[in-house]
């Protein structure tokens, strides 16, 4: 494992530092021990690896090979009008500190890694293992328990991943807790008041594990009681190219709440 990981990782129960002990990792605070596979640390309880999501991704993998394919929910197109909105909200990105939360083989996020310190966090094993090939530094890890110390990413990411989790509240928090003061979180996911979103989630329910659909009015206030400001929020009409961007959340109007297919939403993280 690469020593400056441990610079950023902890336990996920207590918030120790980790100690490297070879083939795994110690922590100093409870004394758990975690597994390393391949140099990949496994920083999550075994209930953890049951996760639907998990069987599915890694069951699109094996389908479908590392492709876009294997990553999106929707499809590739969809997929790509998100990650060109997500890339260009990030904008210039050089000699910061990355983490991408829910990473997938790193398709979304690849191009930060040359010039950046980029961690890769998903639940999968075979999926941070294509990751780890793009650049990433792959970390095994539940998205609500983030095993990373406070205040330490200069840019939080969390990419089409928010519709997968029931606890809004606690995915929220933890982003926020693992940011620096002054830093940008940037999150990714469908649009919960789409009215044929809303029809599609029940239709597709057989096929894929359940969605959640959080409105983003829900989210900004979750952030805002955590201590992150939302700067501007960006929705998506796929299939149209249209795209709208709003400098104040409170001017969205009704009407393209009904239509955004997707939302990209950045804010900043206020203080200590």
């Amino acid at each position: 494992m690469d020593e400056k990981l441990l610079n950023y990782l902890r336990c996920p129960g207590c918030h120790s530092p980790l100690i490297n002990q070879g083939q795994s990792l110690l922590c100093s605070g409870c004394q758990r021990t975690y597994s390393l596979f391949r140099n990949i640390p496994q920083l999550l309880n075994q209930s953890a690896l049951k996760d639907n999501w998990q069987k599915y991704f890694e069951a699109q993998l094996r389908e479908k090979g590392d492709t876009v394919a294997a990553n999106s929910y929707l499809n590739q197109g969809h997929f790509h009008r998100l990650q060109q909105t997500v890339l260009e909200t990030i904008g210039q990105a050089s000699h910061k500190v990355i983490v991408d939360v829910g990473c997938g083989t790193g398709h979304f996020t690849a191009s930060l890694a040359s010039q950046n310190i980029l961690l890769g966090l998903d639940f999968s094993l075979e999926m941070l293992l294509r990751a780890e090939a793009k650049g990433f530094f792959p970390v095994q890890a539940r998205a609500t328990e983030l095993p990373l110390a406070d205040n330490s990413f200069d840019l939080v990411l969390a990419n089409s991943i928010i519709q997968c989790l029931p606890d809004v509240g606690k995915f929220l928090a933890e982003l926020v807790r693992v940011c620096l003061p002054g830093g940008r979180i940037i999150i990714s996911g469908f649009n919960s008041q789409n009215i044929f979103l809303r029809a599609w989630r029940h239709l597709e329910i057989t096929r894929r594990p359940p969605l959640f659909f959080h409105p983003l009015n829900r989210i900004i206030e979750i952030l805002t009681i955590f201590g992150a400001q939302t700067l501007k929020v960006r929705l998506l009409f796929y299939p149209l190219r249209t795209r709208k961007e709003f400098a104040h959340p409170r001017g969205i109007s009704p009407g393209c709440l009904y239509l955004a297919s997707s939302f990209v939403l950045e804010a900043r993280k206020t203080g200590l």
